[in-house]
């Protein structure tokens, strides 16, 4: 099995936006509209929208923080990196199409209403490559949570 984002887990994130003294719980607890919280850890196959089990405790933490804020609505976005400019969006292995960003964030919401979540609680959108960081290639890989409502 290839995992997506493996090169993340190697090195030490150098975003402003990703407190790693702060767990999702205290993020989500301060919050306000308009916040966008990085989900760290969030793996997948390569080139598809598959989470792989790596990603199981974030998955759950993010279960449990969505349960505990039952006020607490979200959209979650998906970003893609290393495509050519004029690429805007990955190429999924599973549909044979250019929708990974939008497909891997559907993933996250498939598995929150699956486990009981209020769909009505969530949007998810893919941004393809549309939104980089500005950093190194592997940070701008990832889903994040914008709030909607707290």
């Amino acid at each position: 099995m290839t995992i997506f984002y493996q090169e993340i887990k190697k090195t030490e994130p150098a975003l402003a936006e990703v407190d790693e003294s702060k767990t999702l719980e205290e993020k989500v607890k301060n919050a306000k509209v308009g916040d966008v919280i990085v989900l760290k850890n969030i793996y997948f196959k390569n080139r598809s929208p598959r989470i792989v089990p790596e990603s199981k405790p974030t998955m759950y933490e993010l279960l449990c923080v969505l349960e505990d804020h039952p006020n607490l609505k979200i959209q979650i976005q998906g970003h893609i990196c290393c495509t050519p400019p004029y690429q805007k969006e990955a190429y999924d292995m599973d549909t044979m199409r250019r929708e990974l960003s939008s497909n891997r964030a559907e993933a996250v919401y498939d598995y929150l209403v699956r486990k009981k979540i209020d769909p009505d609680r969530m949007t998810f959108k893919g941004y393809g490559n549309r939104k980089p960081l500005g950093k190194e290639p592997q940070y701008d890989r990832r889903v994040e949570l914008v709030v909607n409502k707290v």
